[in-house]
C-alpha cells in the first residue's frame, strides 16, 4: 500500500511540475559570483556582472520584446548610468531608477524629437529642453510628460 501510495505522489509531483515553464538557465559563465549569461524563463537574457545570484553591477538586458538596456544593475535591478533601446527605436540615455528612466536624461524619438532634461517614473517632469526636427525648441518646466510653461523658440 504505501508502496503504491508513493508511485501515485510521485506520478502527480512530476505531471505538476512539468505544467511549469522551463526554469532559468545560466549558459556562460559565474551567474552567482562573477560574470555570466543567464537565459530567463520569460524570455529575457542578462549577460553581465553578479552578485549573491542577481545582476549587480555592469550588464546587458536583452528583452523578448527587443529592448535592450545596457548599464548599471543594482541587487538585480535596472538602476544607475544606462542606455535602453525599445522595440520602437527611442533611446534613452540617462539614470535608471526603480526600473524606469528616473533622475537626468536624454530620449531620442525616431522622428528626430529630443528631450535632454529630468525624468520621473519614465516620463519627463521638471527641467527640460524639447528640440523638435524642424528647429523649434521648448525650454522650462515639464510635469508628467507634458510642457507645462517656460519657453517656446
Amino acid at each position: 500500500m504505501k508502496k503504491n501510495l508513493f508511485s501515485v505522489f510521485m506520478l502527480i509531483f512530476l505531471a505538476s511540475i512539468s505544467a511549469y515553464p522551463a526554469a532559468n538557465k545560466c549558459t556562460s559563465g559565474d551567474c552567482i559570483n562573477g560574470k555570466g549569461t543567464l537565459v530567463m524563463a520569460d524570455g529575457r537574457k542578462y549577460e553581465g556582472d553578479w552578485k549573491n545570484g542577481k545582476p549587480h553591477g555592469q550588464g546587458v538586458m536583452t528583452f523578448k520584446d527587443g529592448a535592450v538596456y545596457t548599464g548599471q544593475f543594482n541587487n538585480g535591478k535596472m538602476e544607475g548610468q544606462a542606455t535602453m533601446k525599445y522595440p520602437d527605436g527611442k533611446v534613452y540615455t540617462g539614470q535608471f531608477r526603480n526600473e524606469k528612466p528616473n533622475g537626468q536624461g536624454t530620449m531620442v524619438l525616431p522622428n528626430g524629437i529630443k528631450f535632454e532634461g529630468e525624468y520621473r517614473d519614465g516620463n519627463p517632469d521638471g527641467m527640460g529642453k524639447m528640440t523638435y526636427p524642424d528647429g523649434k525648441v521648448q525650454i522650462g518646466i515639464w510635469k508628467k510628460g507634458k510642457f507645462a510653461g517656460g519657453q517656446k523658440k
